[in-house]
């Protein structure tokens, strides 16, 4: 079809959060308004009206689709609910409040009376990443192709588009209030920077399993306790590494004539550290220490490295300073990186991909891997034994031997395997030896055992019913961790230590895994030597915690770090200011204008009062992007669920007229008033945009001679 025609069906959800981006609301996942064709009619085709009072309207497809949105959004963390299980757990409910939401926004802006001319909106819709290059500049080709095009609504295009600004800037004005003391920053800087040195100790009863508990655990779990089949394999590997990027010896060149690394990370690294200069904090030497960060410590403070080749691309590193650790004895390092991508061209990866598939089909049609390699000029290598708990394997790369000995783990003897698509090469193998799995004796496996079963019955509501006793009994008792080995010695408690501990330099590892911050808020402002808790950690262990020293942050700290972070602290706070004042409206206009909700539609759309509605099983589900190019252009398409992010980016100029300040005031001023139109509203007859001035290099594109006319 048509360019704008396109970018109205397919690229909807391009357009709302473009539109929509400080929209961080709990609607936004799943929000939107209805969708506009070509034609300009708006009627909603669902199979039936969810939530129908006043113009507050949810269809069941609407509905339908923000469910398969939302399963869709799960699936990425390895999750695939049904919609019997969405519906349990609430999430359904959720998504259907988030729906009229959405409806409620929109009431909002249109009774404030909020509306914008064409050329404003014009000037809106170019900002589209559909009319910008490669450099996300505007292409001038791409606006002036689209206009040239005939048949578009520009009625209904205009009409949507100034909807979706109106939203915008509802919901701008009701954050706009946001404010947060200096006074709270400071503080939380403190906090934030504040060391402790403490004491603690696990709340862990000793568990010691009787015979007939290791015995039941060892019949269980035989798989457990074998040694695993092992494997010996023939493969012939397809290089997919990319070349390290020129960029990353010429950055060590200049690091090290004296440019300031902090600099050189914000302005060229594309990891997640860039915007701190690249700061990685203090870094622990141990076994989960990644293979690429080893360098570390052969380097001194000041020292930068050569380019080192890690999971995300090149990554070059400066030692900032160093210590001792007081708990482990041992060398840590303070550092900075920048990390570089290493890319294939897509051309050239493409045609790895079908060598590495063009040589497994042959090595599977002759079974003559060695023939097949020759064939492609390529050789055959011979692997190291391993097995799935293997962590290296001879003449495979680090980064490649996990998914290796995962993908061979199923073929069998004398099989030919499909490609192993691995991060460093594309793989096709033959398994050349197999020794069978074989379940070890009782006695050989003796500790392993007693440890599983120690574990299980660790796991078990009986032994938590125990810790909470305990636990309690240890409340009422001793007011110090230090009395507790004491009081309590059936328990067996040894006391730790943990130095240097704080919210912003905390690493896993160096202590148990719990939540900094809900250590920091159980000890509070209580004295040196006066136990608090209980605390747990991640894993659900108890601690009784208390601390020996606290030390602020000095005037080194204030002077050099401060600056930044007040920066950073201030953004974030008011970025979860404004989300909770969106939050509480959302709530008091669902409050005032109650919903309701049909339920029988309600479950016909889950799919749960019609089975015949219901996919066979093992049948694949087609999704709202998945539908055909032919689907009726006023079907309603809802935006795919937005991720969450960490701030929210700033207004623009255009879109947001009550611009938020850099210094807040300390006091949270009245709501201002809604912004006025900027000129008067469109006309019924919108004409098109008119055609774009082309750069010279846009000489040979063509332009509209008219404006086509208004449909």
């Amino acid at each position: 079809m048509f360019i704008v025609q396109d970018l109205m069906r397919k690229h909807r959800r391009v357009l709302l959060w473009i539109i929509l981006i400080l929209i961080v609301g709990p609607f936004v996942l799943w929000g939107g308004s209805f969708g506009v064709g070509s034609g300009g009619d708006n009627t909603l085709t669902g199979d039936g009206i969810i939530v129908g009072t006043g113009e507050s309207v949810v269809t069941a497809d609407e509905f339908r689709d923000a469910m398969y949105q939302e399963r869709a959004r799960m699936a990425q963390f390895g999750q695939e609910p049904t919609f019997e299980e969405l519906l349990a757990n609430g999430t359904a409910l959720r998504v259907l409040e988030s729906l009229v939401s959405s409806q409620l926004v929109i009431q909002q802006a249109h009774a404030q009376g909020m509306d914008f001319n064409q050329e404003y909106l014009t000037e809106r819709m170019k900002e589209l990443q559909n009319f910008r290059n490669e450099k996300g500049e505007f292409d001038g080709r791409m606006w002036n192709a689209a206009i040239e095009q005939g048949g578009v609504n520009w009625n209904a295009l205009f009409t949507h588009v100034r909807e979706q600004v109106g939203q915008q800037l509802y919901v701008e004005r009701l954050m706009a209030s946001a404010r947060v003391l200096e006074s709270d920053l400071k503080k939380q800087f403190e906090e934030e920077n504040t060391k402790y040195s403490l004491r603690y100790v696990k709340v862990q009863p000793k568990v010691e399993p009787t015979e007939e508990q290791i015995q039941k655990t060892y019949n269980d779990n035989p798989s457990a306790f074998s040694l695993p089949e092992k494997r010996q394999a023939d493969f012939v590997a397809v290089s997919v590494e990319a070349p390290k990027p020129a960029l990353a010896d010429e950055l060590v060149q200049r690091a090290r004539a004296g440019e300031d690394f902090a600099e050189l990370a914000k302005q060229n690294s594309l990891g997640d550290t860039k915007d701190n200069g690249g700061d990685i904090g203090w870094v622990v030497e141990g076994f989960t220490l990644p293979e690429h960060q080893r360098p570390l410590f052969s380097m001194k403070p000041d020292e930068i490295s050569e380019p080192v080749k890690g999971p995300a691309g090149y990554y070059i590193y400066k030692v900032d300073e160093e210590r001792t650790s007081e708990i482990s004895g041992q060398r840590d390092v303070k550092a900075r990186e920048i990390v570089l991508r290493a890319t294939l061209d897509p051309e050239e990866l493409k045609a790895r991909h079908e060598k590495a598939s063009q040589l497994a089909a042959k090595a599977k049609e002759t079974g003559d891997l060695a023939a097949a390699a020759a064939e492609f000029g390529l050789q055959v290598q011979h692997s190291g034994e391993f097995s799935v708990n293997s962590l290296t394997i001879e003449n495979i790369p680090a980064d490649d031997a996990r998914v290796f000995r995962a993908t061979l783990a199923p073929v069998a003897l004398n099989e030919m395997s499909d490609v192993v698509t691995a991060p460093a090469n594309l793989y096709v193998a033959k398994v050349t030896s197999l020794v069978p799995s074989e379940l070890q004796p009782l006695d050989a496996v003796r500790e392993d055992v007693i440890q599983r079963t120690i574990s299980e019955i660790r796991r078990s509501p009986e032994y938590a019913s125990q810790v909470d006793q305990l636990t309690k009994d240890i409340q009422a008792k001793v007011q110090s961790v230090e009395q507790i080995p004491t009081e309590f010695p059936d328990l067996g408690a040894a006391i730790e230590v943990l130095s240097d501990f704080s919210m912003k330099d905390f690493r896993f590892g160096a202590g148990p895994p719990w939540d900094p911050r809900a250590v920091i808020a159980a000890v509070g402002d209580k004295e040196p030597g006066v136990m608090a808790g209980p605390v747990q950690d991640f894993l659900g262990e108890t601690y009784f915690v208390e601390v020996v020293s606290r030390t602020p942050p000095d005037e080194k700290a204030w002077a050099e770090e401060w600056p930044e972070a007040q920066k950073t602290l201030r953004q974030m706070n008011e970025n979860m200011l404004r989300q909770a004042r969106l939050d509480d409206r959302l709530r008091e206009m669902r409050e005032q204008s109650p919903y309701p909700v049909d339920q029988e539609a309600f479950m016909q759309a889950l799919g749960m009062n019609n089975p015949a509605e219901t996919p066979a099983e093992g049948a694949e589900e087609t999704t709202p992007a998945e539908a055909p190019e032919t689907a009726p252009e006023a079907a309603v398409a809802v935006p795919e669920a937005a991720p969450v992010a960490e701030t929210v980016p700033a207004a623009s100029e255009a879109s947001a007229p009550a611009e938020v300040p850099e210094t807040a005031p300390e006091t949270t001023p009245a709501v201002e008033p809604a912004p006025t139109a900027p000129e008067a509203s469109l006309p019924t007859d919108a004409a098109a945009p008119a055609p774009a001035e082309t750069t010279p290099a846009d000489a040979t594109a063509p332009a509209a001679d008219a404006a086509p006319a208004a449909q």
